[in-house]
């Protein structure tokens, strides 16, 4: 009920977000997203896309919601369909991708060469974090 209501909020006001930052409605409305995705975090715990974002954050520096963005797009189209109603989840896809079209994702990673024997090895340490995902 909160992550759905989070998803809602987000993705229908980051893009105005990005492109105007001065729209003070937006975001508000982005700020309440964050905090009702914080309260499902809060009462279900973070997942797998946290547990995927994590060793882009404390080994690579990245931003929180910038790794989390790079796994968003993919996990919404295979792992969270069955949870979010499709109009919900079709708009929240396509924004996510603009999104990252937008803000030029893959200059976050060009200058870095990630090491996935790391990145796999630090998923597979996280593991209390896997078992607050459905499909684990």
């Amino acid at each position: 009920m909160f992550s759905e209501y989070a998803i809602k909020l987000l993705s229908r006001n980051i893009l105005k977000t990005i492109i105007k930052s001065s729209d003070l409605e937006s975001r508000e409305l982005q700020m309440i997203g964050s905090f009702f995705a914080g309260v499902a975090d809060n009462y279900a715990g973070v997942g797998l896309i946290h547990t995927l974002a994590y060793p882009l954050q404390e080994i690579y520096n990245i931003s929180h919601s910038i790794s989390v963005s790079l796994f968003l797009d993919f996990l919404l189209k295979t792992h969270y369909q069955e949870f979010i109603d499709e109009k919900t989840l079709t708009e929240s896809v396509e924004t996510v991708e603009i999104a990252m079209k937008y803000i030029n994702w893959r200059d976050y990673l060009s200058e870095t060469t990630l090491d996935v024997d790391l990145l796999t090895n630090y998923v597979i340490e996280k593991e209390r974090l896997l078992v607050n995902h459905p499909r684990f």
